[in-house]
């Protein structure tokens, strides 16, 4: 950020964009810019991803709809994936499961096929270019499902408008934010269905409850029975 608002010109007008830029610029970190440099970046407009309330809750697909299954452990969530990713109600066309990090995709990527007879692919920086470039066309045109395990780092600016699910397998996104722009990879196609299943313990209810109030959508409580994932309230199918 330094070398870019050192060589603006004076007159230019400036906007500086950033989910961390107040902390960059008021905390011990800001110690680091030149004083110069500092007060342009403060003088320029902040735009604090926090406050975006409306351009997050923007990211999220009208008609989508939003559940969690609550797991007990590591080995239910796995299986809790895969019926969810196998389930005829509703059907899975293709889906994005976003786990912690670049080790954990290619491991739930490679459960997914040895152990739950699922094509599913990983998507991390540790992916070679021609593995990754592999994963989209997986996502457009593999059988369904077609499932690529992503981070959420490597799954930014994904558009697979095919994308019928995300899956948020063993890790709630950070923020309310997060959570909005990993929506955002399903239903992306006019009228195309839109299914968000978040995989939680209990103790991390309270977290969605969080991000359903500020991102105003519900977030179900689901069950899966029969092939199919059902309102935990209601009798299943």
């Amino acid at each position: 950020m330094e070398a870019v608002l050192g060589a603006a010109p004076r007159t230019a007008r400036l906007v500086c964009a950033s989910a961390t830029a107040p902390a960059l610029l008021d905390g011990d970190a800001a110690s680091t810019f030149a004083p110069t440099v500092r007060d342009r970046a403060k003088d320029a407009l902040l735009v604090d991803a926090r406050a975006a309330a409306g351009v997050v809750a923007g990211a999220l697909r009208a008609g989508a709809r939003h559940g969690r299954v609550t797991i007990r452990d590591d080995r239910s969530a796995l299986e809790a994936l895969r019926r969810v990713l196998r389930a005829d109600d509703p059907p899975c066309e293709a889906a994005v499961v976003f786990v912690n990090d670049g080790d954990a995709a290619i491991a739930v990527a490679n459960a997914l096929r040895t152990r739950c007879n699922v094509d599913a692919l990983p998507l991390a920086g540790a992916v070679s270019g021609d593995d990754r470039a592999k994963a989209v066309r997986h996502l457009a045109a593999g059988a369904a499902p077609a499932v690529v395990v992503a981070t959420e780092v490597a799954a930014r600016g994904l558009d697979a408008r095919r994308v019928t699910h995300v899956v948020n397998h063993d890790s709630l996104p950070s923020t309310p934010a997060h959570y909005a722009h990993r929506a955002g990879r399903c239903g992306r196609a006019p009228g195309a269905p839109a299914f968000v299943v978040s995989l939680c313990r209990s103790r991390e209810a309270r977290v969605l409850d969080g991000f359903a109030r500020e991102l105003d959508v519900p977030i179900h409580d689901l069950e899966l029975a029969g092939g199919a994932l059902f309102l935990a309230d209601k009798t299943p199918p």
